[in-house]
């Protein structure tokens, strides 16, 4: 009977009425902060995807731009006279303009590309070498071979190594492993390291990210791993696929720091670039969010207290005081009072209850008087 009471009493309801208007809240907005954490970390991935997808096609843009540039070098004129005239024969003041023309067309081309630190045509017939940077010096035939060795081995458009990265170009343009003939002449563009590294670096948007270039034919990290990332020792470059169709994604472990790894393959350069975005930046929004979502939970419980506190004190204990008195009327004192001071319904109810049972009281007084009177 006790439990019936206080379950339909008006207290419970109000509590049970107030919990069925805050718990559909907290669903809601459960619902809403998980849709917004996915949506969020869907939103950094994709984002990371494009980085990726967009640096990949601008440097290969740029390479396909150097090499035209490489290309349209065999046209030039001087170059041309020096191949196939008899330099023997010139003035030396014109042998040696048309060698410094040839040295100007150098410089040009090497000013045409932040990437690239020196442009070097090797010319076995003349048995010099011309430089942007140097000049012009002896020709070095060893060195010469060796990169035409290298050419054959890599026939990719820029060949990595760890002291140089360069795009070779020959004339005639096609040799063959098995051919005798050397080509007339070897133009290389050596590619600078720091531009490269600056470039790929400015797309690091988040703290300790790294984007670096892997190179498939060495199979290593050349521009972008640090000495402390140590990301050629960790991670299982035979597992990254030759798939220039996707952009693929997974979870990596590097010095027992987890990171998200985009990785973005060129067909074109045999390279792959490969983005490490530690999860805790991934994670970083949704967990501020949570923290908000964890606050207001928190405060909703407080107003949950504070009203169960404020309508058990200001409803529940009144009506108490007041079903208190009546069963003490009931149980036949007539001299209970009840005292109320704070001005509300509650102080009128309790001043008529007063009033009731003071007329009560003196009405059975007058009753009982005229009792003893009649006898």
């Amino acid at each position: 009977m006790l439990k019936k009471y206080y379950i339909n009493s008006i207290f419970s309801r109000l509590f049970i009425s107030f919990m069925l208007i805050m718990i559909p809240i907290y669903i809601v907005g459960a619902l809403i902060f998980t849709w917004s954490e996915n949506a969020i970390k869907t939103e950094i991935k994709n984002s990371a995807i494009s980085r990726i997808n967009f640096l990949k096609n601008n440097l290969e843009s740029e390479i396909v731009r150097i090499k035209n540039l490489q290309g349209n070098f065999t046209n030039d004129i001087d170059l041309n006279k020096l191949l196939f005239s008899e330099y023997k024969d010139y003035p030396e003041y014109e042998y040696y303009m048309t060698v410094s023309n040839v040295r100007k067309r150098l410089i040009i081309l090497k000013n045409s590309s932040s990437f690239i630190n020196d442009v070097i045509v090797y010319i076995p017939s003349l048995n010099k070498t011309i430089s942007a940077n140097e000049g012009y010096f002896d020709f070095i035939e060893e060195d010469f071979y060796k990169m035409l060795t290298t050419l054959q081995e890599r026939p990719y458009p820029v060949i990595f190594e760890d002291y140089k990265h360069s795009i070779l170009m020959p004339f005639p343009f096609t040799i063959s492993k098995n051919s005798l003939e050397k080509p007339k002449y070897l133009v290389e563009m050596q590619l600078s390291e720091k531009p490269l590294e600056n470039y790929i670096a400015d797309f690091n948007t988040y703290p300790d990210s790294h984007i670096v270039l892997f190179d498939h034919t060495v199979g290593k990290c050349i521009i972008g791993a640090d000495n402390n990332s140590n990301f050629n020792e960790i991670i299982e470059f035979d597992a990254i696929k030759k798939d220039n169709s996707t952009i693929v994604e997974s979870i990596i472990e590097v010095k027992s720091k987890e990171y998200l790894m985009i990785h973005g393959f060129s067909d074109y350069l045999n390279v792959s670039l490969l983005e490490f975005v530690p999860v805790q930046s991934i994670f970083e929004i949704p967990n501020r969010y949570r923290k908000f979502l964890a606050i207001f939970f928190l405060l909703s419980i407080g107003i949950l207290l504070i009203y169960s506190f404020s309508t058990y004190k200001f409803v529940h204990v009144p009506i108490k005081t007041i079903l208190n008195a009546f069963h003490d009327v009931e149980n036949g004192n007539l001299k209970v009072s009840i005292r109320y001071r704070k001005a509300n319904e509650f102080m009128h109810l309790y001043e008529g209850f007063n009033k009731m049972v003071f007329r009560l009281d003196d009405l059975i007084d007058r009753v009982y008087a005229q009792e003893l009177f009649a006898k």
